[in-house]
């Protein structure tokens, strides 16, 4: 075992062998002073905290990134969150490249999101949630005056709607809203207009703010640039993208999902049974496929659906045909993304296996496998290991 110190006066890290066989080594780096350490998925990078800041790291321990920072987000799109104090001991934000250097926002904002797609979410008013009324949640859709910023620190759309997303819609769309803060006898904040629209980067409206509500459905992780649900007068209905009803508002609610083809669930209330039955309507050719009598449709791969109907679960197709029926619940085994190791799951603790060998056994809250690096987490932070091939 090795001591590696960051400076004379504070131990950074140890480096320790804990598995080696014919093909790899494994080497532990476990940091001292109660460091954190968190992998950045898109740099790579490790966040760090010591007692001089934040900062990043290589997995070859090399300071990318001084620690030096008040508090760091993760990077997005090239570029991360930083703050420092100024001489009033406030705290102010910037941002940084993967390469170290500094950038300033030419406006002081209360709220600064990440890079999206070049351009940073800014809100000229926090509002405490608590003080609300109003809160709307989806998207991280968060109430405020927004606005955006470029890369270069510089305000291209201004501050004015009232909810606001990032631009990671297809298309490059931001999903937005337009509307004025009220403050009630309580202080509470509250609107009386809610009207939903897209833009882009530009902040030209491609689908007008006119709409109660607009739903981004969602294929395979992937959102819809074809179709959106939206709501007008209580009723759900379809709209293309650029605004145009496509079927007209007549649900009670639609779900996020929806297929390659264009199938989505939509939701009626059922008076017999006093409560609210899903089915399945296709887009393309504006019909209902299958009606409303499931309590919960779930969307699977392959254009395949698992429902539920009176307390019973099957995989049906887009027509209701029954492809099998589920008699018990399944359990996930969590099993890592690189295909020579696997994890082992007991006692809410993780280890870790390669092939018949124990590497450890069940000690960690969560281990991360990412290519040649695993990140290990227990109450007292975080570590990772190296994967050194021969």
């Amino acid at each position: 075992m090795s001591i590696t110190y960051l400076n004379k006066e504070n131990i950074f890290f140890y480096e320790k062998t804990i598995f080696e066989n014919e093909n790899f080594v494994l080497k532990e780096y476990c940091f001292l002073h109660d460091n954190y350490v968190s992998m950045d998925k898109e740099t790579k990078l490790f966040k760090i905290k010591l007692p001089e800041g934040y900062g990043f790291i290589n997995k070859d321990m090399e300071i990318v990134v001084p620690a030096k920072y008040e508090n760091v987000r993760m990077f997005n799109d090239g570029f991360v969150l930083v703050s420092k104090l100024d001489k009033n001991n406030k705290e102010k934000w910037l941002f940084v490249n993967k390469e170290g250097k500094e950038f300033i926002f030419e406006k002081e904002y209360p709220i600064i999101c990440d890079n999206e797609n070049g351009l940073f979410r800014v809100s000229a008013l926090k509002i405490d949630f608590s003080l609300c009324d109003d809160y709307f949640s989806d998207f991280d859709a968060t109430a405020g005056v927004w606005g955006y910023v470029d890369t270069s620190g510089k305000e291209v759309i201004k501050p004015q709607y009232i909810y606001a997303t990032d631009f990671y819609f297809e298309g490059g769309l931001a999903l937005v809203c337009k509307g004025e803060w009220n403050r009630n006898k309580h202080g509470n904040y509250y609107t009386e207009v809610e009207k939903w629209g897209l833009i882009n980067k530009k902040g030209k409206e491609v689908i007008p703010c006119i709409f109660d509500e607009i739903k981004i459905f969602i294929e395979n992780d992937n959102y819809s640039k074809d179709y959106y649900g939206a709501l007008e007068n209580g009723k759900y209905g379809i709209i293309n993208n650029c605004g145009e009803w496509v079927v007209p508002p007549k649900f009670l609610d639609l779900d996020y999902c929806i297929t390659c083809d264009g199938v989505i669930s939509f939701c009626e209330f059922d008076e017999k049974s006093g409560s609210e039955l899903w089915g399945l309507f296709c887009i393309p050719e504006r019909r209902v496929i299958i009606e409303p009598k499931y309590s919960d449709i779930e969307f699977l791969e392959n254009n395949l659906f698992e429902v539920e109907e009176y307390g019973k679960k099957a995989i049906i197709d887009k027509y209701g045909k029954i492809i099998s029926k589920i008699n018990k619940t399944s359990v996930d085994i969590p099993l890592s993304e690189n295909s020579i190791f696997h994890k082992t799951y007991k006692d809410q603790k993780y280890g870790l296996v390669y092939k018949n060998d124990i590497i450890f056994n069940n000690l960690y809250n969560e281990i991360q496998i990412h290519d040649d690096l695993i990140i290990t987490e227990d109450e007292y932070g975080s570590n990772f290991i190296k994967i050194e091939y021969k």
